[in-house]
């Protein structure tokens, strides 16, 4: 099972674990999870200098938190929340493969 936790006020985004919906290289909830939070890396690497990011990866696991400049949290807020939001989504269709949390 892959388990999320989102601490929406530290602006951090975690994942670990495998959904383990099918097999390894085929499996389709593993490679939404994985887009997701590719593009939420993505986008925060796009707004550049604006962003102190910090990505920890590991086989099986990732951590994404940043730390907003000014004028910068509005928009860092919502491409976290955009992006859990998603994965929260995927959850509630796949809740034996997939945990997500919130935490304010």
């Amino acid at each position: 099972m892959t388990r999320i936790v989102y601490e929406r006020s530290a602006l951090r985004l975690s994942m670990e674990g495998h959904a383990l919906y099918g097999d390894y290289g085929a499996d389709i909830v593993c490679a939404a999870e994985s887009m997701l939070i590719m593009c939420l890396e993505k986008r925060l690497l796009d707004y550049g200098e604006d962003i102190l990011l910090t990505v920890k990866k590991a086989p099986g696991s990732i951590s994404i938190s940043a730390r907003p400049g000014p004028g910068a949290e509005t928009l860092c807020r919502e491409s976290f929340d955009t992006i859990y939001a998603g994965l929260n989504l995927l959850a509630q269709y796949e809740p034996e493969h997939v945990s997500a949390v919130q935490y304010d």
